[in-house]
């Protein structure tokens, strides 16, 4: 059974392929070092960084995901308060209570039928809780007395602190991504520091036998794969516009028009890693419920090692009014 070096996929693999090869590095000195004076110095300042942008990163992330879940409650009770007040003043039409004729819907922004705005998204929910507003401090304006039920001073509070909420949720969101873009340029710098590395370890063990260059490689970090009777895919799915990293799509090796071939789904960096034991022309196959289908052409070989990367485009969604 037959190997080939297999480059890490992982920022874990990344890591441990680099933190390994330092510490080695380190602990045979300058006379039993086999990298390159330009890779060692190389090592030596990527090793830490990338573990410095792997924290700053997953920090940013976590601290937008702490923003969102207040906003995302805030949001909903806003929802909640605003429609409600909304459907009050529609029953008070139907009920013809005083000061409530038919007409007063046009202040709320409301059409005459009577239907109440869609509250889907964050905009159309603000929207609402504006049209209670205007309708409530234009009904006061003239002298009438404001709903009790439903009070719009309150909407009023709760759209003021959702709007400061999405402020700082945006500002988590931006510094979120710009970590995630910091990691994923030195993510490139790192691959090729590490498949650098790996041939200056393949070259000093040149003439050695397969195990000793097998065992030597490990110590220094090298990973492995078998290749007996099949070829390993490495596939990497991103958004084509932002070129961001894509989880959850679902990729099939094998004809586009059928269901059959081994199949997996992305991971939460938009990679998976799939093996095949067909040997021939054929096709990649990548979907997602937000992206249009892609269908990529492969060739597969015995013992091959073959890195993928599928451009997905959002789908143009239609909206009908």
């Amino acid at each position: 059974m037959g190997y080939i070096r297999s480059l890490p996929k992982s920022d874990d693999g990344r890591e441990s392929a680099m933190t390994t090869a330092k510490n080695y590095k380190d602990l045979v000195g300058p006379s039993a070092n086999v990298l390159s004076a330009s890779n060692s110095s190389l090592l030596d300042a990527h090793q830490p960084l990338f573990i410095q942008l792997r924290s700053a990163c997953s920090d940013a992330e976590e601290k937008y995901k702490e923003a969102q879940t207040p906003y995302n409650r805030l949001l909903e009770k806003l929802k909640n308060k605003s429609s409600h007040g909304l459907q009050l003043v529609n029953f008070k039409i139907v009920d013809e209570d005083e000061g409530f004729p038919i007409t007063v819907r046009v202040i709320y922004r409301l059409p005459l039928n009577g239907n109440l705005p869609k509250m889907h998204t964050a905009h159309q929910i603000m929207a609402g809780a504006e049209d209670f507003i205007q309708g409530e401090t234009t009904r006061v304006s003239r002298g009438e007395t404001a709903l009790t039920d439903i009070k719009w001073t309150e909407v009023q509070e709760m759209l003021n602190n959702l709007r400061d909420m999405s402020l700082e949720k945006g500002n988590m969101l931006l510094i979120f991504k710009t970590a995630l873009s910091a990691l994923k340029e030195e993510r490139k710098k790192v691959d090729t520091l590490i498949s650098n590395m790996w041939d200056d370890i393949e070259h000093a063990v040149q003439g050695k036998s397969k195990a000793s260059r097998h065992k030597i490689g490990k110590i220094w970090g090298m990973t492995f794969e078998h290749t007996s009777g099949t070829c390993t895919i490495n596939v990497h799915t991103e958004d084509a516009d932002s070129h961001l990293d894509l989880a959850g799509v679902d990729v099939r090796i094998g004809v586009p028009a059928k269901k059959r071939g081994t199949k997996r789904k992305t991971n939460t960096r938009g990679a998976a890693i799939m093996e095949s034991r067909y040997f021939n022309a054929t096709h990649i196959i990548a979907t997602h419920i937000l992206y249009e289908t892609l269908a990529q052409e492969i060739k597969i070989k015995e013992g091959g090692n073959i890195n993928v990367t599928l451009k997905m485009k959002k789908k143009i969604v239609v909206e009908y009014t």
